[in-house]
């Protein structure tokens, strides 16, 4: 049977040192024309969850339209700063052997979400 495995990135495979958050306060200011104050909770949440609750935090509403922008603006913001992330960020104990191990086995499609 064919085994899909989806990855969240940060925290889960990555450390980013900062840098993830630093690329959140960008894409968020672009979109929400303000700076980032405060950002919500984000473990275990998807980032359109972590988008709104952020959003209501600065007392902002949220939008599909917003969060496609912000997906926009994120996309960009981490091309942007692939340098920082490759310096500053690192693979977590442990991940290099298994997405090897999982890659090797028939029938394993992994990606991110």
């Amino acid at each position: 049977m064919p085994l899909l495995v989806l990855w969240d990135i940060d925290h889960t495979l990555v450390d980013t040192r900062g840098v993830g958050r630093e690329i959140w306060a960008e894409a968020f200011e672009e979109v929400a024309g303000q700076p980032m104050r405060e950002q919500a909770k984000t473990d275990g949440s998807t980032e359109a969850v972590i988008l709104r609750e952020t959003l209501r935090l600065h007392g902002l509403q949220d939008s599909r339209d917003l969060f496609e922008r912000f997906a926009q603006a994120l996309g960009a913001a981490h091309v942007r700063r692939a340098a920082d992330l490759r310096e500053r960020g690192h693979a977590l104990p442990g991940v290099p052997p298994l997405l090897a191990a999982l890659a090797a086995r028939d029938g394993v499609t992994q990606t991110v979400m």
